[in-house]
Formats: structure tokens, C-alpha cells, sequence
């Protein structure tokens, strides 16, 4: 059974990611402001940023940096910490870090996409990310290569990783690859993730701490019950995103009926998060305009149709409002052509 994909980073993820960036010289929030993301967000404790937004801020560090293997090179660059990692680290062995990661990696992904499996006598940790994989990828190599940077400090790079597998074809050179993991990097495989002896499973964290691992543990445990209660918004997000918009008028009755509730049922809970359905519907066409424009082969138009507006005009009005940009200016600038808008 496939595990539910990544769905969002917490807000002190994505900081730490910025941390990496404007290490390798850029300007994290002009990053931001190109991907459409509103710095503030990133101080909300608790705030999530949705996966269309970091794909949209990697795509603007690989224009901004000229280098193809940007979420690789960040990932050595950014910081390491958050309430799931300081659990992790706390924990005896590799192997119990690894079952700290799977009870608490709802607070980092937003989904359980994280699965763990034998496979020839050695443990796969694999990483689910939507399809194509080619529009996830630096961003999937930021999260292995993030995960493989922790395991190597928490261990005195005693740990070792034996095989990385990614489903999209290599970016760059396979051996500024190799460079990065310690390891044989394996492209277009049936899954991504890492293969991991039992001898790295067994090895003893350098942080562990017993006492400070059973605090931090009631911590996350209540953390995950708080993001449980807030993230019906999410679900009515992922219910929008796969609807046919297509150019058609949205419906709440259509959404709720796919959630399983009521729209009155649907209208309230998202009132208890302080939003509303015209909230997260126009937040969530946001973020597909945002990921679509990145590709040139489709028009204005056909992107229009596809976030849900018939009329242009209307969705030129809405792209105004949301990056400060007519659409096609947008596009110049995210190539290069245009210095801004």
C-alpha cells in the first residue's frame, strides 16, 4: 500500500531550508517573495507551507543561483533542529530515532509518507512524493540528504547509509552525488529513500538522553494532538486540488460530500480554524498558479482553466493579488528575462 505523500513542511523546516539558502548566497526572502511565500508565515508556531510553495521557492533558487542541484547543496548548508529532531536525537540507537521519525513525521511532512520495509536483508526507509517526480526534486533531495546529514551528526558519521535511491532522473553529475551521500546513488528507481544495515541500525546516537527523550516525547506527543485539531483546513485543500477544476465553478457541496461531512459541518469546523472555504479555495488556486507557471508549455489560458477560472481576466485580476504580477510577467521574471514586475 502507497503512503499519502508529503503535504507541507512546518514553518520551522522551511526556515531552517532559508538557513541553507542565504549560506550559499542568496536572498531568503526574496526567495520568498518570487515563490509567492509570505515571510511572516514562517513565525507562525505551529504554520505549515504547502509543498507547491517550496517547489515554487526551490524553483527560484535554482533561477537565482544557476545551479542544478540546489536542494542537494542546501541541505549541507542549512540547519538542523525542531521539536521532531530534538526527539529523534534524544533517543538511544539509529533504530529508535527511526521509530521517533515515523510517530512524529506528521509534524514535519504533513502525511505519514515516510515507510519503512526490509528488502534484501537490509532496512529501506522510503520517501513518498507525488507524481511526476521530476517536479519534486530538489526537494526531495533536500529531505534525504537533510535525514543522511542528521544521521552522519548524530552518530559521528558512524551511521553509514549503503544505497540512495531517487525515482527521478540525476540532476546533475552522479558523482557530486555520490560527493554528498558517502554512498552509490541509484536514479530513476521504483522508490526514493535510503537502504540501511543493521549494523548502522544498531548504532548509539551521541545525544542520547533517556530523561530529556521521555520529556521532549510528551512534547511532540501533545504537539501532534494540536495539529490533528487544525488540520481539517488541509484535507479540504487536498479535496480541492483533486477536483476537477478545470475551468468549472467550485461547489462547498461537492467538497464536503468528498470529505464525508455536511457543508454546514464543513463551513463550521473550518470557521473553529479561523478560515473559510473561500479562503482556502483561493489559497489553494494560488498555490497550483504558482507550480503551473513554472511550466512553459502551458498558456496563461490553459492555466487559467486549469485553477478553476473560465474568465481570464478574472484570473489575471486574481495573480495581481496574489504576487504583485500580470501572469506573463511573472514568467519573464521567474526566467530571468525581467528584473521585476
Amino acid at each position: 500500500m502507497t503512503a499519502p505523500a508529503v503535504r507541507s513542511f512546518a514553518s520551522g523546516a522551511v526556515r531552517h531550508l532559508l538557513e541553507g539558502f542565504e549560506a550559499m548566497g542568496l536572498d531568503g526572502t526574496g526567495l520568498c517573495r518570487e515563490a509567492g511565500l509570505a515571510p511572516r508565515r514562517l513565525g507562525d508556531r505551529g504554520g505549515r507551507v504547502d509543498v507547491a510553495l517550496l517547489c515554487a521557492l526551490f524553483a527560484a533558487a535554482e533561477t537565482r543561483s544557476g545551479d542544478p542541484l540546489v536542494g542537494l547543496h542546501a541541505a549541507e548548508r542549512a540547519g538542523l533542529g525542531g521539536l521532531a529532531s530534538y526527539v529523534i536525537g534524544s533517543q538511544n540507537t539509529v533504530a529508535h530515532a527511526l521509530q521517533m521519525q515515523l510517530r512524529y513525521q506528521v509534524l514535519l511532512l504533513g502525511a505519514e509518507a515516510v515507510t519503512v520495509r526490509s528488502r534484501g536483508g537490509m532496512t529501506f526507509v522510503a520517501l513518498e512524493m507525488d507524481p511526476p517526480p521530476e517536479a519534486h526534486r530538489h526537494l526531495t533531495e533536500y529531505c534525504i540528504a537533510s535525514s543522511c546529514r542528521l544521521l552522519g551528526w548524530l552518530t559521528l558519521q558512524a551511521g553509514r547509509v549503503g544505497e540512495i535511491h531517487f525515482r527521478h532522473a540525476a540532476g546533475g553529475a552522479a558523482t557530486e552525488y555520490e560527493r554528498v551521500f558517502g554512498c552509490a546513488v541509484r536514479f530513476e528507481q521504483r522508490d526514493n529513500g535510503a537502504r540501511l544495515s543493521e549494523a548502522t541500525l544498531g548504532e548509539r546516537l551521541v545525544s542520547a538522553n533517556q530523561e530529556l527523550a521521555a520529556q521532549l516525547d510528551r512534547l511532540a506527543h501533545a504537539e501532534l494532538g494540536r495539529y490533528a485539531t487544525t488540520a481539517f483546513r488541509d484535507g479540504v485543500a487536498l479535496a480541492l486540488r483533486a477536483a476537477p477544476l478545470d475551468g468549472t465553478r467550485v461547489r462547498r457541496e461537492a467538497v464536503a460530500r468528498r470529505l464525508g461531512v455536511s457543508p454546514r459541518t464543513l463551513q463550521r469546523r473550518l470557521a473553529d480554524e479561523q478560515t473559510s472555504f473561500a479562503r482556502v479555495l483561493d489559497e489553494t488556486r494560488r498555490q497550483l498558479a504558482l507550480m503551473l507557471i513554472a511550466d512553459p508549455t502551458l498558456s496563461i489560458s490553459d492555466i487559467s482553466r486549469r485553477v478553476g477560472y473560465a474568465d481570464q481576466f478574472a484570473f489575471n485580476k486574481a495573480f495581481r493579488r496574489w504576487t504583485g504580477c500580470a501572469p506573463s510577467a511573472y514568467r519573464q521574471q521567474r526566467a530571468g528575462k525581467v528584473a521585476g514586475c
